[in-house]
Formats: C-alpha cells, structure tokens, sequence
C-alpha cells in the first residue's frame, strides 16, 4: 500500500479539480500513513519564475482506513491572480526534510529531492457560458473531399494553374507533383454538396461543424489565402455559405471556419509574387499599401515565412494586417456576421498573445457567445513558445485547443493497448 496518498484527479484529493478561477477557494486534503511522525506539514506554492507565492500549514482533519490507517491534513487556499502555479508538499521527521511530488501518473510520492512539482491554473471568469457548446460532436471536414453537388464540367475551375480534378471520391491524392506542381488535385466537393448532407450529419448526431479554410486559395490544402474576403469559387458563393450556415442552424448545427492568420499565401492579393491580381503586392513594389505585412530580409527575394516554406509568407504581427483582420468590418467581423459560431485558430504557436487577444475580441465582439479554439500540439495548458510561456488558458485567448497530446494518447491505447500513457496523459491533463 501507498504511504501517501494524493491524487489532484479526484475531488477526495484537490477540490475542485483542474484549473481555479481568481481567487476561487481550493481545498487539499493528504493521506498519510499514521505510522509517520510528521512535522510542519506545509503546501508551497510558486509561480513560473519558482518564486515561492504561498505557504499553507495542513492542519490534522480526520483518520480513514483503506487497507491502511491514514491520518488525513487538510489546507485551503485561493490565488488572486490569473496565472500558471506549481506547487508541492514539504515536511520533517526526526530523518530530516521530505518532499511530497508528483509521478508519471500525477499521483503524489515521497522524495528526498525536489525534482517535480504538480501544476494548477488559475484563470479568469469567462464571460460566455458556452453551453450551446458543450457535449456537442464535431465534425472536421474539407469541402473539395466531402460531396460533389454539380457534373464536373460544371465546376468552377480557375485555368491558368495545372488542376487535376479526379471523378471518383476514392481515388488516392497524388504523392508526386502534378505537371510540377503539389497540392493542385481537387475532387469537386462544394458548399451546395455540403448541404445536401446535412441530414446525414444530423443522423450522426453532429452538433459542430469544424470547416478546414475555405477563402480563394490555388491548393487543395487552402492554407495559403489568396483573399480572406471571397470564398473559393470551386466551393461557391458567399450566398452559398450563408444559406449552409443557415440551413445548418435550422438542424441544430453550427459552423466554425478555420482562421489562417500567421500568413498568407505567396499567390495573393497581399503579396502577389506572379502577378496574379490586380492589386499592387508587397513582393511587387515597396510602394503597396501591403509591404509593411512582410517582413524581408533582402527585397523581394528574401523574406520571412511560415517554418521556412516560400509559398506561405508571415505577417508582421505589428502591422496594419492585425487591424484588417480584427478591426471592425474586418474580416472576422465579416464572417462571424453570417453566423458562425467562432473560428479555430491555425498555427496558434506563432501568433503573439496580443494578437490572439485581438481576435478573441473580434470574434466576442459580433457574438459573446461564440468559441475559440488553438491549434496547439503539446500541452496547450503550459506551452512554451519561443522562449515565451503562452497564456492560452488565462483568460481573453482560447477556449479550448486541438488536443493532439490525447488523440495521441487514445490512439495509441487503441492500436497498442498502452493504457498506462493514456492515464498519464489523461490525469496530467486534468490539472
């Protein structure tokens, strides 16, 4: 049996469980065995810097027996300010001082050494209840791949790119370019043939539906926006999108966007780098009202993008672009006005926090009630980024993220019955 006893993923142990808010109480309680003189029994708190924030002495509240006799400590305690807390239990006996601190499964264990420490947010009340949210299934899906409403020939294709458009839905996506060109295979999937299989969606119980981007872009992936205010061709009209928000809403579906804001494509309004619109591009002349969006090393050839890749340059976050996606009439305020429900961030990673803040707003601002969710590979609730540790769950940013880390988790128990990882990740997750 277990000499100590703390396990924060149960309410028997830390209450409540999971992240605090401003100055929300929380109380511990810790078992230990009986059979342990213990002396100044205390929690230290800290914060990020390891700077002690607070020490609480746990008090003796009662003795339990679970195949063991414990004497059961008790403290409580609150945090006035939103922020990322660790923290870990000390005390002495005749033998010197001792450490209580976490494992691989988050359950406490007694150290002589303080290597680990458990971890608790404290965030900020968030204004939306987003219930119409909660318990809800979501369902990912890229149009182009999804339902075909029209005859090939009918499709709205743009000719001065080398499109393949395959006839047959199960077909395999090229793995080699075509005619020298990646990600140029499309399959005909539209905004109209997303509504034809509305009720289909219904059927599956779909309460969310989280659309990859669909703004003019020449890829099948779209990630590369060419105009954040014109839906592709090939998936329609804004008046096709509008009436698929709507006739979603009216089967008790919502419809979330996916929101590329860390940079554009190379072949757009923006940048223009082969003269494809009409528009003045920053890669064009220093003269365009775009330049200042980029960044450049050694102009135009050399400028910033997205992990290196020239097709996908990155914005300057302290530039006009954030007013022109965020401000008012911008183009979240354009889009949220059709009645989506909010947006998923791409590549959350690289956008700064008061970027991320200025979307929050401008989603908020036309719709309180609507969600915001990151795109975050690790552990969204500690990220480091840059040397920079994010605030996603403080407040004002994100309301949930992509949470790879238990996909990974869940999948891996599927495919490899490694349930231990999927605890791990799973009470880690729960602080």
């Amino acid at each position: 049996m277990e000499d100590i006893k703390f396990k924060p993923y149960l309410l028997d142990f830390k209450a409540p469980v999971g992240a605090l808010k401003v100055n929300e109480e929380a109380i511990i309680n810790l078992h230990i065995n009986s059979g342990f003189n213990i002396y100044r029994l205390k929690l230290v708190i800290l914060d990020d810097e390891e700077d002690v924030v607070l020490i609480n002495y746990l008090n003796y509240k009662t003795s339990v027996y679970d195949g063991m006799n414990y004497n059961v400590y008790e403290t409580k305690f609150s945090l006035d300010k939103p922020y990322i807390y660790h923290y870990y239990f000390e005390f002495s006996d005749c033998y010197g001082e001792h450490f209580i601190i976490p494992n691989d499964f988050y359950d406490g264990i007694l150290s002589d050494s303080l290597t680990k420490t458990f971890q608790v947010n404290v965030i900020n009340e968030y204004s939306p209840s987003l219930s119409w949210y909660k318990g809800k299934v979501m369902y990912q899906i890229i149009i182009d791949r999804f339902n075909r409403s029209k005859e090939l020939d009918k499709i709205n294709m743009d000719h001065k790119y080398n499109y393949l458009l395959h006839e047959d839905f199960n077909e395999h996506v090229l793995d080699k370019p075509y005619k020298g060109d990646y990600h140029v295979d499309f399959f005909g999937g539209d905004i109209n043939g997303l509504i034809q299989k509305l009720d289909y969606l219904k059927s599956l119980y779909v309460g969310v539906l989280y659309l990859n981007p669909i703004f003019l872009s020449p890829t099948s992936h779209k990630y590369n926006t060419s105009d954040y205010l014109m839906i592709d061709p090939m998936y329609g009209t804004k008046d096709d999108f509008i009436n698929l928000v709507n006739e979603a809403k009216k089967k008790g579906i919502s419809i979330i966007l996916d929101g590329v804001f860390n940079h554009t494509g190379d072949d757009s309004i923006y940048f223009n780098k082969y003269h494809h619109f009409n528009e003045l591009g920053a890669y064009e002349s220093i003269e365009s009202k775009y330049y200042s969006w980029y960044d450049f090393d050694e102009y135009p050839k050399k400028y910033h993008s997205w992990w290196g890749i020239s097709t996908l340059p990155s914005v300057n976050q302290n530039s006009g672009f954030v007013d022109f996606i965020t401000g008012s009439d911008g183009v979240i305020d354009t889009w949220m006005k059709t009645g989506i429900k909010g947006f998923r961030l791409d590549v959350v990673d690289e956008i700064n926090d008061n970027f991320v803040t200025k979307i929050n707003n401008a989603i908020r601002r036309v719709d309180n009630d609507s969600i915001v969710i990151g795109e975050v590979w690790e552990d969204a609730s500690n990220k480091m980024a840059y040397g920079t540790r994010r605030k996603y769950f403080i407040g004002n940013e994100l309301d949930s993220v992509m949470n790879y880390e238990l996909k990974n988790g869940i999948i891996d128990y599927l495919r490899n019955n490694h349930l231990d990882g999927l605890v791990q990740v799973t009470r880690r997750l729960l602080n």
